[in-house]
C-alpha cells in the first residue's frame, strides 16, 4: 500500500489504475489501518476522470502522515457512533409530504412542482449540519489522524528511515478541471439534487454517522 501511495504522489501512476490496487488490496485485506487508508485516500482523486496526482498542502501532508502510519507497527480503532438531530424530523417529514402527494395526486411528472421545493429543503438540512460541524483550527487539521505532535515524532523516532514525499508547487496548477467545468458540474448536480429530492431527504432522515479514529501507539 505504501509502495503504490508513493508511486501516485510522484505522478508514476494514474488516478485510475492507483484506485484499481488499492481496492484490490481493500479487499483482500483484514488490516484497520490498510482499511482505514484507502477509505481516506478515496477523497483525494478522482474516479471519473483519470488524470496524475493533484492536492493542495494540507491533503499532501495529510497523506504523508498516512503513510507514516502505515510504516509503523501502529494500530487503529474505529468508533462510530449514530447521532440523532431535529434536521432527521425536518428531512422526515418532507418526505411524508411527498408519500401524501403521491396518495393524493398519484404518480407523475405533476410532482416535480412538489420535488423541487423539496429539494430547497434538503439544501437547508445540509446547510444545517455543516454548520453544526466542530470546525478544527488549522493545527487541529495538521495533525489528522494523530492528536498531537508527540504522537508523531514518537513514530519518526522510530522509523528514522522514512521519508516523506517532497510537495510540489506546481501541483497547485495542476487541475482535474478547468474552473468552467467545475462550476458547470456543481449545477448539474445541484439540478438533478432538486429533481431527486425525495431519495436525498430519505438518506437525510436517517441518523447521521460520526466517525472518530483512535491511534494506538506500537510498544
Amino acid at each position: 500500500m505504501v509502495e503504490i501511495i508513493r508511486q501516485f504522489l510522484n505522478e508514476e501512476m494514474m488516478a485510475f489504475e492507483f484506485d484499481d490496487i488499492i481496492f484490490n488490496i481493500f479487499d483482500k485485506s483484514d488490516d484497520p489501518v490498510v482499511i482505514y487508508t484507502v477509505n481516506q485516500l478515496w477523497h483525494f482523486y478522482d474516479d471519473c476522470k483519470d488524470h496524475k496526482v493533484a492536492l493542495n498542502k494540507g491533503a499532501w501532508d495529510y497523506i504523508n502522515r498516512l503513510i507514516l502510519l502505515l510504516e509503523s507497527d501502529g494500530q487503529i480503532i474505529i468508533d462510530n457512533s449514530r447521532r440523532w438531530r431535529f434536521t432527521q424530523l425536518l428531512a422526515f417529514l418532507g418526505l411524508l409530504f411527498f408519500c401524501v402527494c403521491i396518495a393524493v395526486s398519484g404518480f407523475g411528472e405533476h410532482l416535480l412542482i412538489v420535488t423541487v421545493p423539496l429539494g430547497v429543503l434538503s439544501f437547508v438540512i445540509t446547510w444545517i449540519r455543516d454548520k453544526s460541524e466542530p470546525v478544527l483550527s488549522k493545527n487541529e487539521l495538521a495533525l489528522i489522524p494523530f492528536k498531537s505532535r508527540s504522537e508523531i515524532l514518537a513514530l519518526r523516532r522510530k522509523l528514522p528511515d522514512f521519508e516523506k514525499v517532497k510537495y510540489s508547487c506546481t501541483l497547485k496548477n495542476n487541475p482535474i478541471r478547468s474552473p468552467f467545468f467545475e462550476k458547470f458540474l456543481n449545477c448539474y448536480w445541484r439540478v438533478v439534487w432538486l429533481m431527486l429530492s425525495p431519495l436525498a431527504l430519505l438518506y437525510q432522515s436517517f441518523p447521521s454517522k460520526n466517525e472518530v479514529a483512535h491511534i494506538i501507539m506500537p510498544a
